[in-house]
C-alpha cells in the first residue's frame, strides 16, 4: 500500500529578516526505497559496513532544504514583541494554518496556490502549543491546541478547538473557534508542569501526560468536553504518538530512549492501575556517544500504511514536541549552532500476507544542513 503522506512541512525562522518559510521534505524521494525487500537488503548492508564512529558520522554530506514553499512573517505589534505564533495542518498536509503575534490568521492551500483569511483564535498561541487533529466518522475533523505557555491573561483561553460548523448560516463563517475548559493543574503558569507525552485515544478522547505524579494522566473527552484524571503514572513514550488503524497499535517514541527507539503498544483500554505495556521496541537510529551528535529535539510522524518519519535536530538544545524536552535537562535554551537535521523512513508491516507477527523495517537515514537558520516546528 502507498503511504499517504508525501511531505513534511517544516517551518524555518531566519532571526535577522523575522521571516518564517515552509520548506517540504519529500519523504517518499528522500526516506523510502521502492519496497521492503531492497530496505531490508540496504539495512544489512549498511550493518556490515558500519563504522565505529556511529551511523551519523558514516551518512555522508549534507543536504541543502529544499526552497520555501512560502514565506510567512508576523505583524507589526506594539502590544506583543514576543514570538507568538500557531503553524498547524487542517485537513491535510497540503493547508497550513498560520496565526501570527496579533492573532491575525490565515489558510494557505498550497496544492492550489490560495490563501485566505481565516478565522481567527480567541488568544495568540505560543510556539510550544500541541495542535491535535480529531476525526469522526459522523463529524469533520476539529483541531484541538492547547497552548503549554499561556500568558496570566489568557490562562482560560488556553485550550480551543477549531471546528467546522455545516449548518452556518451563509452570512457567518464556515470555522469557528470555541474555547473549552482549562485544565485544573494549568491555572496557576507559575507551576504548570511540562507535558511529557500525548495522543488520541478512541477517536473522541486525548490522553496528555506529565512526569510528575501528582498529575499523571490526564483525558479530555471531546464528546462531553470534560478533563479528569486517568492515572498516576505517564504513558510509556515521549511526544505524540500515532494509531496505525491498519495494525491496530498505536506508535511512539520510547520514553527510555526517545534518540534511538520506535515502541508499539495499546491504549484502547488502559488501566489506571498499571502503565500500558511496551508490547514492541525497536532501535531506529544508531548515536555515537560524542559531543558534536548531541541531539536536542524531535517529532515522530505517521505517513500512513504503517509507514513513520522520525526528525531528528542535532547541535542546541531547543524546547519543542509542544514544549517538551525529553529528560528532565537542566540546559539553558539556547537559539544557535545547530548542526543538523536527520531524517528517518521506517516502515513496520505484518508478515505472512499481514497475517504475521510485526516486522521492523528501517529505509533510509538523510542529513539535512540547516545552516544559521531555526527549524522551530514541523508539520
Amino acid at each position: 500500500m502507498t503511504m499517504s503522506r508525501r511531505y513534511l512541512n517544516l517551518v524555518v525562522h531566519d532571526f535577522s529578516s523575522r521571516v518564517y518559510s515552509l520548506c517540504r521534505i519529500d519523504v517518499r524521494k528522500h526516506l523510502f526505497y521502492k519496497d521492503s525487500e531492497i530496505a531490508r537488503r540496504a539495512a544489512q548492508a549498511a550493518t556490515e559496513n558500519k563504522s565505529n564512529r556511529g551511523e551519523l558520522a558514516t551518512m555522508g554530506g549534507c543536504k541543502r532544504l529544499p526552497p520555501p514553499a512560502i514565506n510567512f512573517q508576523a505583524s507589526p505589534s506594539a502590544v506583543n514583541t514576543n514570538t507568538v505564533y500557531l503553524f498547524s495542518t487542517l485537513g491535510g498536509e497540503s493547508n497550513i494554518l498560520y496565526s501570527d503575534n496579533n492573532c491575525h490568521t490565515t489558510l494557505c492551500s498550497l496544492d492550489m496556490e490560495l490563501i485566505q483569511p481565516f478565522a481567527p483564535p480567541n488568544s495568540c498561541k505560543a510556539p510550544d502549543a500541541i495542535s491535535l487533529p480529531v476525526t469522526s466518522l459522523v463529524k469533520p475533523p476539529s483541531l484541538y491546541v492547547l497552548d503549554l505557555s499561556p500568558v496570566v491573561a489568557d490562562i482560560d483561553c488556553c485550550f480551543e478547538v477549531l471546528s467546522h460548523r455545516n449548518n452556518a448560516p451563509a452570512a457567518e463563517k464556515e470555522w469557528s473557534w470555541d474555547i473549552l475548559r482549562t485544565p485544573l493543574f494549568f491555572r496557576d503558569p507559575s507551576t504548570a508542569p511540562d507535558l511529557y507525552s500525548y495522543a488520541v485515544v478512541d477517536g473522541s478522547t486525548i490522553c496528555i501526560s506529565s512526569l510528575d505524579q501528582a498529575i499523571g494522566t490526564y483525558s479530555f473527552d471531546t464528546v462531553g468536553k470534560t478533563w479528569s484524571q486517568t492515572a498516576p503514572w505517564a504513558l510509556p513514550f515521549f511526544g505524540r504518538a500515532e494509531y496505525v488503524p491498519g495494525l491496530d497499535l498505536w506508535f511512539g517514541l520510547s520514553a527510555c530512549n526517545p534518540f534511538s527507539s520506535l515502541c508499539a503498544f495499546d491504549l484502547s483500554a488502559i488501566d489506571p492501575r498499571q502503565p500500558p505495556e511496551v508490547q514492541h521496541n525497536w532501535d531506529y537510529l544508531d548515536l555515537p556517544e560524542e559531543e558534536p551528535w548531541s541531539p536536542s529535539q524531535l517529532h515522530l510522524f505517521s505517513l500512513g500504511s504503517g509507514k513513520f518519519c522520525v526528525a531528528t535536530f542535532f547541535g542546541t538544545e531547543l524546547r519543542t514536541c509542544g514544549g517538551m524536552l525529553p529528560y528532565d535537562s537542566d540546559c539553558e535554551d539556547t537559539f544557535g549552532g545547530r548542526e543538523c537535521a536527520v531524517f528517518t523512513g521506517l516502515e513496520v508491516k505484518r508478515g505472512n500476507d499481514g497475517e504475521g507477527p510485526l516486522q521492523f523495517i528501517k529505509h533510509m537515514s538523510k542529513r539535512f544542513n540547516v545552516g544559521d537558520l531555526n527549524i522551530d516546528c514541523v508539520l
